[in-house]
């Protein structure tokens, strides 16, 4: 038996302290077996560690320090080519033993990359790597300061090997998609880069007309993509050169100020709109000519930016070639790009076995022991012969249900196994679920699981699938009524086809709902309180029933329902 342990180790490189996204994916006889991000486990958002995921996976599989053979490590912020830090080691090497190996990779794009083909076990493809910043690939100062870093990052896999083609946005000061982004998304009003889906839920809420008014961020420059807004006027915030740029660039917001916190404005939405369509404009001009050049088989989109969905969408109508998103394209994917990185060490394996239904299977002792700790005057608790008919019945009656079964996903969405559910059809329940559940922005869409097979019936699929919600497409004109709550404002939704061979649980379940309903669609959306990573345990999976109050009518736990007694 061959054990191998992919960390993505996302520590800063000056302080040496865990930044974001942290987690841990193991494989064994080169199958993926287990794979967590470390906020899963730790319950803190966005936990830049491994340890907890790291035991929980040991744990889950039977396993113990003794059995691991090598371990690959995806780093943050350190030099392109250089060793792994001795300081970093002695962390690995604290939680793993001194008997494994020890494999670094120290591109973060690559280690991306990695990830990507891991995940989609595609032989021939582009892969565009877009994040907010990845390893330093030149520095003067030895530092992050005035240095060159990956941004936006191009390879070639073919031929059992993944080349660099080309990179944009690498010189010192200047701003790729995500730095831009980001500054865009905090300038409208959002707390922080990790708010940028929150802007493009906001986007189609601007006015089109207005955007004309301000120039497009980026342009075509020797075959390359550049933007005129740079780092270069410093700014603890880091948005006074944006400020600038849009001063100098006819926008009439008061120069050097952007949106207070939370204050979203119809300004703002416009911009937000402008920050979209320049993205979006930009990288369909560099990835065309790529395409055309290498004509690859398919074309993967992968680093933080391939979050958005709305790009993935414009891309996949766009591009020749066919487009896929990994189930988990950010940094928190990145355990399953050293794990892949680990495996090549080994004698150029590629992954097999993956799903992003990988988490931990949680036991009926812990299911009973979750259960025990609601109080039984206030709570009523159902074991159910056929629990996806009685959660069927529920969500055809209009209610709304938390749905916790199987092993968790790996990655940001929920796919069906920590998933709040309810119907599509009904227009005002993505209100209840937005101001009484989720506790979020009025603005922010919500998406449908809809069964493969009839997917193309609903939503202009263009031939493609969509399992792990992460392109965004438009739902046919004479079928978008069926389905409000699940329609964005601008017509389009980011869809979740659902196979039987993908998760069988969850396609009995929607299902029996269009056998009742003739709407073979739900809503879905992920199952957590607001702020708080997706649930993980039973006992996650109860507490939040409880905190969501009358929210939440139902909740089922594998083959339990619960409800309130009153």
């Amino acid at each position: 038996m061959t054990v191998v342990v992919g960390i993505n180790m996302s520590n800063h490189p000056e302080t040496g302290k865990p930044t974001a996204d942290g987690g841990v994916a193991i494989a064994i006889d080169n199958v993926v077996r287990y794979a967590c991000a470390e906020e899963r486990v730790s319950r803190l958002k966005y936990d830049g560690g491994f340890q907890r995921s790291l035991r929980n996976g040991m744990d889950a599989l039977g396993i113990t320090t003794d059995a691991i053979d090598v371990v690959g490590l995806v780093g943050f912020g350190q030099q392109v080519g250089a060793e792994l830090p001795s300081y970093l080691a002695n962390e690995v090497r604290a939680e793993v033993g001194k008997q494994a190996r020890l494999v670094y990779c120290s591109s973060h794009h690559e280690g991306h990359a990695w990830a990507a083909i891991g995940q989609l076990s595609l032989k021939d493809a582009l892969v565009v790597v877009i994040d907010h910043s990845g390893s330093v690939i030149e520095s003067a100062k030895g530092g992050l300061d005035d240095a060159r870093v990956e941004q936006t990052s191009y390879y070639l896999w073919r031929d059992n090997c993944l080349k660099l083609v080309s990179r944009d946005h690498d010189a010192p000061g200047e701003i790729g998609y995500g730095r831009f982004y980001s500054k865009v998304t905090r300038y409208v009003g959002f707390g922080s880069y990790h708010d940028a889906g929150k802007m493009m839920g906001l986007a189609p809420c601007g006015a089109r007309e207005r955007i004309g008014l301000i120039p497009l961020a980026f342009e075509s420059k020797g075959g390359r993509e550049t933007t005129a807004v740079t780092d270069d006027v410093y700014s603890e915030d880091g948005l006074v050169d944006l400020s600038i740029w849009l001063r100098d660039h006819g926008s009439t917001h008061p120069y050097l100020k952007a949106w207070d916190f939370g204050d979203i404005t119809a300004e703002g939405a416009d911009l937000a709109a402008w920050g979209q369509l320049s993205l979006e404009s930009s990288v369909l001009r560099r990835v065309r000519p790529l395409v055309k050049e290498y004509a690859p088989a398919h074309v993967i989109v992968c680093g933080g930016v391939a979050l958005n969905s709305v790009l993935n969408g414009l891309l996949a109508r766009e591009l020749t070639s066919d487009v896929r998103i990994p189930d988990s394209p950010g940094d928190a994917g990145l355990s399953v790009g050293a794990l892949q990185f680990a495996l090549r060490s080994t004698g150029n394996e590629l992954l097999s076995g993956f799903t992003p239904y990988i988490g931990r299977q949680y036991t009926a002792d812990e299911v009973q022991a979750a259960l025990s700790s609601l109080h039984s005057d206030d709570y009523m608790v159902v074991k159910l012969d056929n629990p996806i008919s009685a959660a069927a019945d529920a969500l055809a009656q209009g209610q709304v249900i938390g749905w916790f079964r199987g092993r968790s996903e790996f990655g940001p969405r929920a796919l069906g196994n920590r998933s709040i559910l309810c119907a599509a059809s009904n227009p005002w329940i993505k209100e209840k679920v937005n101001g009484f559940v989720k506790k979020r922005e009025w603005f922010r869409p919500f998406a449908p699981a809809v069964l493969a097979e009839r997917a193309d019936d609903y939503f202009e699929m263009g031939g493609s699938d969509s399992p792990y919600m992460m392109k965004t497409v438009f739902a046919r004109a004479d079928r978008k009524h069926e389905i409000p709550s699940a329609v964005h404002v601008d017509g389009t939704a980011r869809v979740q086809t659902v196979s039987l061979e993908d998760n069988a649980d969850f396609h009995a379940l929607i299902a029996a709902y269009e056998r009742r309903t003739g709407i073979p669609v739900l809503m879905n959306t992920s199952f957590n309180e607001g702020g708080m990573p997706l649930i993980e345990t039973p006992g996650d999976a109860v507490k939040a029933f409880v905190s969501f109050g009358a929210g939440m009518d139902r909740l089922y736990v594998e083959n339990y329902e619960i409800r309130r007694a009153n």
